[in-house]
């Protein structure tokens, strides 16, 4: 099934209109001699660790302003952690209001420094919560969605599972404008995985690939860029394997071939907010994902998913 799935990625292409236009795709193979590996430290700043409350961390989420967000599996909830404390904790398993089917895989999401959105990919709508985890409300949504990103500090994109197009709105739900798709898009053929927005474009990572594929809002596929591995079949990704830092996109996964080190097998590829190629570093190994809040700041969960840690990102120049 595998196999087939990636020959199936291969074969699609997909556009985004909004206005009518179309841009022809550059297909970038970035080969072995083509990396340009950077010496980067993961410098601890303080960790937090859930094992004594029986914490499993399957998503986190950070402000700008350095508050720190986790969804817990075991409970359905999510906690908000000041230093090495939990201050507040919302939810609870079910699929009511303020609950959550943590087999639905939740996601977090903050875009200002006053809202926390919470999704899940069996739901027709999201959640919105106050910074402190108040409740807000329910927003209720045509389809099930696959992904949610910030496409301004007052607007999200919403992606569909079954649904063409994404639709802008406002977090009460408003709709401000949809983006339409000329073709099926990866997400109807489970190829799509996640997503991010910058700059007028959609960064899009792909399942089982590692592969970056760009989307100009109103032009379609501007640029497809694969990354080397020694062989397709071990790749693997983490949870949530892409990030903005600045103007840099970060796209993680790892290489789970045999005959790489282990030290070497989680890789981080960042990308400058154009789709540019500018370098790759390494990961440390305990390191399930991450992602980063600032320029050179980062949150990640380690090991069991248990252990929240917040590191500067350091690059030795």
């Amino acid at each position: 099934m595998k196999y087939v799935l990636q020959f199936f990625i291969s074969l699609v292409i997909f556009s985004l209109s909004c206005s009518g236009g179309h841009h022809d795709k550059t297909i970038t193979e970035i080969g072995p001699n083509d990396v340009k590996y950077r010496t980067v430290f993961f410098e601890k700043v303080f960790s937090f660790d859930g094992d004594s409350s029986d914490y499993s961390f399957i998503d986190i989420v950070a402000s700008k302003n350095g508050q720190f967000f986790g969804f817990d599996q075991n409970s359905g909830s999510i906690v908000k952690i000041v230093n090495d404390s939990v201050v507040n904790q919302t939810g609870g398993i079910g699929d009511g209001p303020n609950e959550y089917d943590v087999e639905a895989k939740p996601s977090l999401l903050i875009c200002d420094e006053n809202n926390l959105i919470a999704f899940e990919l069996k739901a027709a709508r999201y959640q919105v919560y106050d910074i402190d985890l108040n409740y807000i409300s329910s927003v209720l949504l045509d389809a099930i969605p696959e992904e949610i990103v910030c496409y301004s500090q007052d607007e999200i994109a919403v992606f569909y599972h079954i649904k063409e197009g994404i639709d802008i709105m406002h977090f009460d739900g408003s709709l401000t404008r949809s983006l339409k798709f000329v073709e099926d898009w990866p997400g109807n053929n489970l190829t799509f995985k996640e997503a991010i927005y910058t700059n007028n474009n959609f960064f899009i990572s792909y399942t089982f690939d590692p592969r970056l594929a760009i989307y100009k809002v109103g032009y379609g596929m501007s640029d497809l860029i694969s990354l080397p591995v020694i062989n397709r079949d071990s790749v693997k990704f983490a949870t949530k394997n892409i990030s903005k830092s600045s103007n840099n996109i970060h796209l993680y996964f790892y290489d789970d071939h045999i005959s790489t080190p282990k030290a070497k097998r989680k890789k981080g590829h960042v990308f400058s907010d154009s789709g540019e190629y500018l370098y790759s570093y390494h990961v440390p190994s305990s390191v399930n994902y991450y992602k980063f809040f600032s320029e050179d700041k980062l949150v990640a969960v380690e090991d069991t998913l248990q252990r929240i840690v917040i590191y500067n990102f350091m690059i030795n120049e």
